[in-house]
């Protein structure tokens, strides 16, 4: 029968594949298939019977029987003998017959047979009865023969042997007295397999009499009437040492009776139903949790409700929930749930006070201890948690963004053994009570954030669904093919269309035409059921822009629901932000740029300085001889070489200018009498096809700038117009006020906010293409033929405006003309009268014994230097690295002056210049430097003792400016 079984397809029969049978039946026919008795199962509305091998001679011509066939169809002849009988077995009774007398057709004729047989409920999954097991003895020759009590004996020996492999537990009583006669394997396991056969049930189960069991017994016996109990509550003793254990059992307590129907025996049969009781418990617990739990929007409330569930079910005196603080040492009770017998612990403890399980808790690990003064975790700190009344406990922790974030704990005031169910029960309800009070918390930041948009939104939409006409993002319900169908309010406030507008007709009418693609694809998406989670597209406002929407939508069977979200500001934000990046890479390369500028200007300034010293010495020498040939030639050709360097160090100031190292002298200037003094100026310049307009602002500000460097800007943008202007057109050139704030000045330029005066040329030219103008202030960039420009005119515009605290900015379009913008700082102090620069005196001879030191690390400048001061009298020791400098005013009796070029390799001349300050006192201080004063010596105070000069100079303003340091001393 087995390999029948296997053989059948079971797709297509009510029960299914064998594989997705419930256990119950799975056991049972397996069973059934093993055993060598008679038997047979049947199961489910329609008692799908099946049989075992042994079965087949009862069945005699009915066999072959499909598995399954419905038991009715297989004893229609026999159902108004045995359909009672059935139905009793299928409401929980279990049925035995003796010698059951039956008229049957199984041999192609009616004949008479006799059978014993019991029939035992079996429980499905959830505890209802699903089928009947039956294990029958044919009897027929038996009772013909008149050796009925032999073969009951053998009968009953055998059922013996079936009852003790039977998976529910059965006994049978003796009556009167109860006395367990027979009780199989699954029974004596229940009892805790205790000597039972031949005792009493008072006697061999004393624990039951108080709970009513043998009184029902007695009942049964007397009445000869079935009991029948549904998950009854039963402790049991299971082993001789142990407490009792709660358990749930389904049991039927069958009255046997004997031929004069009087009742001698009780068949106990029944199921051990603990764990489905003890899951349903759980389930109403959490049930009734959830139900607890869902109106409440108190952090506090929810708590509490947890807590005073929690102990209530498990019987403890006290329950509660406490937030941990970040540093993972202190918890927080608000309040909590005690039985009466403890009191309260709400407030701030440190988990150290109480025990070293903290660390058990952080790595999210449940602390479980029956008794504190036996765990070695809280043993040393059994008096205070005697004080609070612990003597077990429960922490359940929970954790968040991977810290411990809160405690549930529960309390017993004795020590005690918790067992499996009850932790996972506390670690659920710790669980959802965490997920309620974050869904709590969360709601209330909600609400408070929208309060004031609920308020007006209500009463706009209040006779429309709530949700529907509530929401600030845009809802919509339309068809597949783009139909709108509904659309709730919000589309009148964020795109100014109103229902009756837009109902019916297609919302790809209102996508922008470069998104109508990806939004048509993401439609066929939505129709073949896939879930958009977040798509991006813009929508056309009725007056004519478009909004950024970012939209998530779920299909249905007909219709695609949709709410899009407003991010028009957030990719404003956006593209500001990259923007802001942009520039501030910008800056960052134009600061790189001017660095490697001004070093390079730096070391040029020192080479022109021996190229010029030089020659200087050459004219001072060619000029004493009068009488030598040739010399007007040669002094020409000294004159032409000055000059071609003195071009050369215009060129490097031009690059310290957009370096931010060059000289300036700044004076309080009024731009709009600059502009107006040079107009005539700029108007020769740029020629009479071009138009030059001034636009000055009245009640200028003055600002704090060097004119020369203002001048040569206007000049060079007047020329750089020009330029773009082959044809003519108009130059402006405007002046004006502005103030600069915080969020304009650190995203656009990165100035201090503040006030600020503005000089604005203007071309309309042929303007700059995009890579043209970011590379505009770029030393050296020019997009002139060769030999018409340097590229320094912008890039000295934009070094000159930051070192003076200002900005230089360019907006240009090709073909739209250009706008240079000139930001410089207001000034707020009063005029002052311009300084009259005198002329440089003659330098005086040195005086007998005036000494100076020379460091300098380019050989060609040192030279230079040593030879002029030599010629004028100086007595002068001459260094190449610091350390030979230090080692001369160590050892020298006598320095009256130290030149020091600033730049040097390893100690730079400032610090040089202090340590000479230290080892003779009152020397003065000369400063020699490639780059502007304050580019050199940053706060460094200047003095008639300490001074600086700029390469390249010349030998009369070295000799000069020594001379009058030295008197100064004197």
């Amino acid at each position: 029968m087995g390999a029948s079984m296997r053989a059948r397809d079971w797709e297509g029969s009510p029960l299914g594949h064998p594989a997705h049978w419930p256990a119950p039946l799975r056991t049972s026919i397996g069973t059934m298939l093993n055993s060598r008795h008679p038997m047979y199962v049947a199961w489910g509305p329609e008692l799908a019977f099946f049989h075992n091998d042994s079965f087949i001679p009862i069945l005699g011509r009915r066999h072959p029987v499909l598995p399954g066939i419905p038991m009715v169809e297989l004893w229609p002849d026999l159902w108004d003998k045995i359909g009672d009988l059935v139905a009793r077995v299928m409401a929980g009774e279990s049925v035995w017959q003796d010698d059951f007398p039956v008229v049957m057709s199984r041999n192609g004729h009616p004949e008479e047979a006799w059978f014993t047989f019991s029939w035992s409920p079996i429980h499905d999954d959830n505890g209802q009865v699903g089928g009947l097991l039956c294990a029958c003895m044919e009897t027929t020759g038996e009772v013909r023969n008149r050796s009925q009590v032999a073969v009951q004996l053998g009968l009953a020996d055998r059922l013996r042997r079936l009852f003790d492999n039977a998976p529910s537990f059965m006994a049978v009583l003796r009556e009167p007295g109860h006395v367990y006669e027979f009780a199989n394997a699954s029974y004596r396991q229940l009892v805790g397999d205790r000597e039972i056969i031949g005792k009493s049930v008072r006697e061999a189960l004393p624990e039951l009499e108080e709970q009513g069991f043998i009184s029902l017994l007695d009942r049964v016996y007397a009445t000869g009437e079935p009991y029948v109990g549904r998950a009854v509550r039963v402790m049991l003793r299971r082993g001789p040492d142990e407490a009792e254990e709660e358990l749930f059992v389904d049991f039927i307590f069958q009255p046997i009776c004997g031929a004069d129907g009087q009742t001698n025996g009780i068949l106990i049969d029944g199921s051990d139903v603990t764990d489905l009781v003890r899951a349903r418990e759980r389930s109403a617990c959490l049930v009734e949790l959830g139900d607890r739990l869902r109106d409440l929007n108190d952090t506090g409330e929810i708590a509490q409700a947890a807590a005073e569930l929690l102990g209530r079910t498990l019987g403890v005196c006290r329950a509660g929930y406490g937030r941990v603080d970040p540093s993972g040492q202190l918890v927080t009770v608000e309040r909590d749930w005690s039985d009466g017998t403890a009191s309260s612990i709400a407030g701030v403890h440190r988990f150290r006070n109480y025990g070293t399980f903290a660390a058990t808790l952080h790595r999210g690990e449940i602390l479980v201890i029956p008794d504190v003064a036996v765990d070695p975790r809280t043993a040393d700190t059994t008096q205070a948690l005697s004080q609070i009344g612990v003597a077990a406990l429960i922490n359940v922790p929970v954790i968040e963004d991977g810290r411990l974030a809160a405690v549930l704990y529960i309390h017993s005031s004795e020590p005690r053994t918790w067992s499996q169910r009850e932790v996972d029960l506390i670690r659920d309800i710790a669980d959802r009570t965490w997920a309620a009070a974050e869904r709590a918390r969360s709601e209330s930041s909600l609400h408070r954030l929208n309060r004031t948009l609920e308020e007006q939104v209500a009463e706009r939409t209040r006779d429309r669904d709530r949700m529907w006409r509530l929401s600030t993002d845009i809802m919509l319900v339309a068809r597949f093919d783009g139909t709108i169908i509904a659309l709730n309010p919000a589309w009148g406030t964020l795109l100014g269309w109103t229902e009756d507008e837009l109902i019916g007709t297609s919302f790809l009418d209102l996508v922008h035409e470069d998104d109508v693609a990806a939004t048509t694809g993401e439609a066929a998406r939505l129709n073949k059921g896939l879930v958009t989670l977040r798509f991006e597209n813009r929508y056309r406002h009725k007056d004519g822009s478009y909004r950024w929407l970012s939209w998530a939508a779920v299909p249905d069977e007909t219709y695609i629901h949709a709410v899009g979200r407003d991010i028009t500001a957030e990719r404003e934000a956006l593209d500001a932000l990259r923007t802001a990046e942009e520039a501030l890479r910008h800056a960052q390369k134009m600061e790189a740029v001017g660095q490697l500028t001004g070093g390079v200007a730096h070391d040029f300034n020192n080479l022109l300085q021996a190229i010029l010293g030089n020659l200087d010495m050459l004219k001072d020498k060619l000029e004493r001889q009068d009488a030598l040939e040739g010399r007007d030639d040669l002094l020409r050709h000294v004159r032409f070489a000055t000059q071609a360097g003195d071009r050369a160090a215009i060129l490097t100031q031009r690059l310290l200018a957009f370096a931010r190292r060059q000289p300036l002298a700044p004076t309080s200037l009024n731009l709009n009498a600059l502009v107006g003094g040079m107009q005539e100026l700029l108007q020769r310049s740029v020629g009479e096809a071009i138009q030059v307009e001034a636009i000055l602002s009245g009640g200028l500000w003055r600002t704090w700038a060097d004119a020369n460097q203002v001048e040569n800007g206007l000049l060079n943008l007047a020329i750089n117009a020009r330029d773009a202007m082959p044809s003519g057109g108009k130059l402006t050139i405007e002046t004006a006020n502005t103030h600069l704030d915080n969020t304009y000045v650190t995203a656009e330029f990165g100035l201090t906010p503040g006030e600020y005066v503005v000089l604005c040329v203007t071309d309309t030219g042929s303007g700059m293409s995009p890579d043209v103008l970011a590379r505009a202030f770029e030393p050296f960039y020019t997009t002139k033929p060769i030999g018409q420009g340097t590229g320094l005119g912008l890039s000295q515009l934009y070094g000159f405006a930051r070192q003076s605290g200002g900005h230089a900015a360019i907006y240009s379009e090709e073909g739209k003309g250009t706008t240079v913008k000139l930001y410089l700082p207001r000034h707020h102090e009063a005029v002052q009268a311009e300084p009259i620069v005198p002329a440089l005196p003659e330098p005086e001879p040195a005086q007998e014994g005036e000494t100076i030191l020379v460091l300098e690390d380019e050989g060609l400048v040192r030279m230079l230097l040593v030879q002029t001061l030599e010629r004028q009298g100086y007595r002068v020791i001459e260094a190449h690295e610091p350390q030979a400098a230090l080692d001369a005013l160590e050892t020298e009796p006598k320095i009256d002056l130290l030149a020091t070029d600033v730049g040097l390799p390893g100690m730079n001349g400032r610090q040089v210049a202090e340590i000479a300050r230290r080892l003779k006192p009152g020397i003065a201080v000369l400063f020699l430097t490639g780059y502007a004063h304050n580019a050199a010596l940053g706060d460094e105070p200047l003095s008639p003792r300490t001074q600086v000069l700029s390469k390249p100079f010349n030998a009369r303003a070295l000799l000069t400016k020594i001379s009058a340091m030295l008197e100064s001393g004197g």
